[in-house]
């Protein structure tokens, strides 16, 4: 098993947050396309909750597979809706 790697310093989870939006350089996997698809989010949904959410580090956590961490966000859908999101750092 690989030796798991240390979290990012919080300050570098925002600035890749923002650049990502920034510069639209950020993939939506088949797996979060799906849920989108089942729940009515859209992108324009996911991008509110990348500018505007707020950092949920105790739902942070490890891939395994990947081996990266991967950072939980909560905000606000475009309807004002609550909505949640996990974004890899990998």
């Amino acid at each position: 098993m690989p030796k798991k790697a240390s979290k990012d310093d919080e300050g570098i989870v925002l600035a890749r947050i923002k650049h990502a939006t920034q510069t639209g350089e950020y993939t939506i996997l088949r797996h979060a396309r799906q849920r989108c698809k089942e729940r009515d989010v859209s992108a324009m949904d996911i991008e509110n909750v990348l500018e505007k959410g707020r950092r949920v580090k105790i739902r942070d956590r490890f891939d395994e597979e990947l081996e990266c961490w991967s950072y939980a966000l909560e905000g606000k859908c475009i309807d004002n809706a609550r909505f949640s999101e996990l974004l890899s750092s990998c």
